[in-house]
């Protein structure tokens, strides 16, 4: 009698599986054709329903998870992004990061973020400690210390924060010192001033776009971790306000730019 109702409770597990796979096949075509009439929110509850617990490896599928973790995301449903991008993550298989490099990085670092924007910042540093074990591009490494800063900042970990800044900038060419005296600050400020001698504050504003990707990079993450670098050491905020102005002047003005200004 025993095994008859596991059988049955079988059939019908199996049968709800089937159920959830037409509807979402039948949904996706839609949104692939009319994707304003049918929400990819309603073809992932299916789509997902079916791999749920099951050693599946679908690149498509994944990259559909990953599409809904950033509407969830615009929509600030932190906790549903946070679930698709893990979905994600598991129908990429082990070999993620050698065949799927980029798809792999979006959904780690959008695991990551979505943890941090939920409170979960145990789950937040575990993703962000997948990433720092495998080898990706320069401007991937600098993203993951900017959403680090970006954590510590908010978390008043002011010291913790610029420190990890430190370690970008490094990455990009720029060895920050650990705590700039006064000398070293006017230096700047002179060297900033005569960066600046030709180039009257009234024009800062219609320099070029900045195109150079350190430049860009190295003044965002000067940005981010000035609020820390202000309780931490107000010499050395003092020192990477100089630092980005002296990039913008040389390479044109990025969104960071006014921040900085």
């Amino acid at each position: 009698m025993l095994c008859f109702s596991a059988e049955v409770r079988k059939y019908r597990l199996d049968e709800r599986l089937q159920a959830h796979l037409r509807i979402g096949e039948v949904l996706q075509r839609r949104w692939e054709q009319h994707g304003h009439r049918v929400s990819l929110f309603s073809v992932l509850r299916h789509r997902n329903e079916v791999v749920k617990d099951r050693d599946i490896i679908d690149v498509s599928l994944a990259t559909m998870n990953a599409d809904g973790g950033d509407a969830a995301m615009r929509a600030t449903g932190y906790e549903s992004a946070l679930e698709y991008y893990i979905t994600g993550i598991h129908l990429l298989g082990q070999e993620q990061w050698r065949t799927q490099s980029d798809l792999a990085f979006r959904l780690h670092f959008g695991a990551a973020d979505a943890a941090r924007l939920s409170t979960r910042f145990e789950d937040m540093y575990r993703w962000l400690r997948a990433i720092d074990h495998e080898r990706v591009p320069l401007m991937d490494q600098v993203q993951v210390r900017l959403l680090e800063i970006l954590y510590l900042s908010h978390a008043g970990k002011n010291l913790e924060a610029v420190n990890i800044a430190r370690q970008a900038l490094g990455l990009l060419g720029w060895n920050m010192p650990k705590s700039p005296g006064l000398p070293r600050v006017v230096a700047g400020l002179v060297k900033t001033r005569l960066k600046l001698r030709k180039l009257p504050v009234a024009e800062m504003a219609h320099l070029p776009v900045m195109t150079d990707e350190l430049a860009n990079a190295t003044v965002n993450v000067l940005s981010e971790t000035l609020s820390a670098a202000y309780f931490a050491d107000p010499l050395l905020m003092a020192l990477m306000i100089q630092k980005a102005i002296q990039l913008t002047a040389e390479h044109g003005n990025c969104p960071a730019s006014a921040h900085m200004y």
